[in-house]
């Protein structure tokens, strides 16, 4: 286990993992889809890249469950998977308000016309 205090190696550690989640492109692709088709259905930009984010564990999931074999696949790199959760859970942090302003019904769509600011 590294010392808290190698910030470097840290650093270099999790941008290794980035790379991994960055190599893993049939996993991006179908989620990637999923927020876009998401998006241009609904019109809500946030639910889009929630969907995103919520979808990428699963598909890791998925593909170690089901011995699924793609390059930087979860299996293959199990701490995939947890940074995957882990961008997830930061990312729903993020738009805490969005989601409740969609629990309301008060979240505005790109879909609906704007009203003018005179």
């Amino acid at each position: 286990m590294l010392p808290l205090y190698d910030i470097e190696r840290l650093a270099q550690l999790g941008a290794e993992h980035v790379r991994d989640l960055l190599a893993a492109p049939v996993n991006l692709i179908i989620a990637g889809i999923l927020c876009l088709l998401i998006i241009w259905r609904s019109g809500y930009v946030s639910a889009g890249s929630l969907s995103l984010v919520c979808a990428l564990p699963l598909l890791f999931l998925a593909e170690t469950l089901l011995h699924i074999s793609t390059p930087g696949a979860a299996a293959d790199n199990p701490p995939l998977f947890i940074l995957s959760l882990v961008i997830g859970g930061l990312v729903a942090y993020a738009h805490r308000e969005n989601i409740d302003r969609l629990r309301k019904g008060e979240e505005k769509s790109w879909l609906t016309p704007r009203k003018d600011i005179t």
